[in-house]
């Protein structure tokens, strides 16, 4: 490179540097994006980590993120995640705990609950979950939440017991059709399950295929397809035209 080249990089650079100097919110607004850079690659390191099992180390980088950030869903997520991996219930119970002083909602309750069943202490994480019910029973994802984390937990009766509360709280027996059919499949109550989803064909007869096919997926078992139906001829009789 020839002196005058030189001379020319030099100055592009020192003018360069020079109106990020007299610009605050430029340099504002670089120091912020290369905060964020450095965040998002230590999250991508800490799931890294977390995929290759080596969740110690993960663990003490999501730590890191959310002291940073405890208001980021991710480092939250990721925390707990690993927290309950590594058995650090009492620890994490305080976290949470903190967390609904700050923002009291749903989520972080049911957090809290399915914290202290792992621990063990079951009647407790129960109280909780029955107390999000109550409290946040005008929210229907409140239901969805507490039996989704109960589902984790294998509380099967539990999760059905949390949606029926949510039928009548707002008195329609035609919500959480499918969440319910699949609890029922899980606990090869195959009779209920499809009952479930024919009260959904029964409002909505243009799915009949989509039914059909959700069915099927539990059916190939020949037993279980006799049995199931039985439950169709008997629900569907005089109404097939119906359907077509």
């Amino acid at each position: 490179m020839n002196s005058s080249m030189k001379t020319l990089t030099s100055c592009i650079i020192f003018f360069s540097l020079l109106a990020v100097c007299l610009n605050p919110a430029l340099a504002q607004r670089t120091k912020v994006q290369s905060v964020q850079d450095n965040s998002r690659s230590r999250l991508r390191m800490a799931q890294d980590y977390e995929r290759r099992g080596n969740y110690n180390t993960a663990l003490r980088i999501y730590k890191r993120l959310y002291t940073e950030v405890p208001a980021n869903q991710l480092y939250y997520e990721g925390l707990k995640r690993n927290m309950v991996r590594m058995k650090q219930f009492d620890e994490l119970i305080e976290m949470i705990n903190v967390r609904i002083s700050r923002t009291n909602g749903v989520r972080p309750n049911v957090d809290l609950a399915d914290v202290y069943y792992r621990k063990g202490e079951s009647e407790r994480a129960l109280a909780i979950w029955q107390q999000a019910l109550t409290q946040f029973a005008q929210q229907k994802s409140t239901y969805t939440y507490v039996a989704n984390a109960m589902v984790s937990n294998r509380l099967y009766d539990e999760a059905l017991e949390a949606y029926r509360q949510g039928r009548q709280t707002f008195n329609d027996e035609n919500v959480f059709i499918f969440e319910m059919a699949n609890i029922y499949v899980l606990r090869l109550k195959y009779k209920e399950a499809t009952l479930e989803y024919l009260k959904h064909l029964e409002r909505n007869p243009n799915q009949f295929g989509y039914i059909e096919n959700r069915i099927v997926n539990y059916t190939k078992d020949p037993e279980r397809a006799r049995e199931v139906a039985a439950i169709l001829e008997e629900n569907l009789a005089g109404r097939k035209q119906k359907y077509l």
